[in-house]
């Protein structure tokens, strides 16, 4: 199989290949024209008698090569007012602050000291870690870190880690190392010191139980906070529902609500899911969301969605040799003869 088209015999005199690579002294071997240069990028324009127009026998047109897998900037030679202007815009897109975590080996010696059997260096190691929280918790070390401060705090401290994460629960939500911080301080804290994680994600609910680290942290809050206090975010997870259901991750969140949730919830669910319950049992996703239900959910909503599916036997039997289907049947016939 070949991955690559071959080189051909003869380059076209507009082909990328006639131009110098980056790594080459680029000034030197282009003609006289404007170069632009930024932090990391630099562009180049030929001049103007350099511009050949298109003819029958050649393929050259006007053009502005840039240097490959560089930005452009046109800064230099500008106005000062437009130079300004310039470099607020190229700043507005750079993140307003960016987290430095301490050094792995820091982060190693404080595991060390949090692991000695030396108790007498714990309570000073317990203070930095409190300090360097946020930092801690976005390295793939210092995490290890904080939830292992995490595990030998007091509710005190447990609670003033926790409060580290107040105002980027978003981010630390999606963060491949702080979702861990997150779910260690809900499985670790009594349910009224977790408010301020359930309120910040409030009007995010839908979009973090599609995020591959989000519904995970959604999940420890279902099974840890009892309904009454998940109810706010669980309404909103549950009007996207049908969508979260087919979802490689969402779907989790669904089950854990069929799982954990109120009768109420549950009831919500199975109507989605009976509304297009044929559908929904050949989804390769959304099958374990039916099989889910046909477990958690009340008597009541269990045998609606049993009838929908007994209803025509053509169905029934497709749905019974179906690679998803099957399953959601062998479910079924489990639930009848409970």
């Amino acid at each position: 199989m070949m991955l690559f088209p071959p080189t051909p015999e003869v380059t076209p005199c507009n082909s990328p290949r006639m131009f110098p690579s980056p790594s080459e002294n680029v000034g030197e071997q282009l003609p006289a024209g404007q170069f632009w240069l930024d932090a990391g990028s630099m562009a180049y324009t030929m001049p103007m008698e350099m511009y050949v127009m298109p003819d029958a026998s050649m393929h050259q047109y006007p053009m502005q090569m840039e240097v490959p897998h560089m930005r452009q900037h046109r800064v230099h030679n500008l106005p000062v007012s437009h130079k300004a202007s310039a470099s607020s815009s190229t700043a507005h897109h750079q993140p307003a602050s960016e987290v430095i975590p301490p050094p792995d080996a820091e982060c190693e010696r404080a595991l060390e000291r949090l692991n000695s059997q030396d108790a007498s260096v714990v309570p000073a190691t317990m203070d930095w870690v409190i300090e360097q929280a946020w930092p801690l918790a976005n390295s793939a070390t210092g995490c290890r870190v904080v939830q292992k401060a995490l595990d030998l705090a007091t509710r005190e401290q447990g609670t003033q880690l926790a409060e580290q994460m107040k105002g980027r629960v978003r981010e630390a939500s999606t963060s491949p190392h702080a979702n861990h911080v997150l779910q260690k301080c809900v499985e670790l804290l009594p349910p009224e010191r977790l408010q301020f994680i359930l309120d910040e994600m409030l009007g995010d609910a839908v979009s973090t139980a599609r995020h591959r680290f989000g519904c995970r942290v959604l999940e420890r809050l279902i099974e840890k906070c009892p309904s009454s206090q998940t109810e706010p975010l669980l309404d909103e997870v549950l009007t996207g529902a049908s969508q979260l259901c087919r979802h490689t991750f969402g779907n989790f969140v669904v089950q854990h609500v069929l799982a954990h949730g109120s009768p109420v919830q549950r009831h919500l669910v199975a109507d989605m899911l009976h509304a297009d319950i044929q559908r929904l049992a050949r989804h390769r996703v959304a099958s374990h969301v039916v099989r889910a239900a046909l477990v958690h959910c009340p008597d009541d909503d269990r045998m609606r969605l049993v009838e929908a599916m007994r209803s025509n036997a053509g169905e029934l039997a497709d749905l019974a040799h179906h690679h998803c289907g099957s399953f959601v049947v062998r479910q079924m016939r489990r639930e009848m003869r409970r």
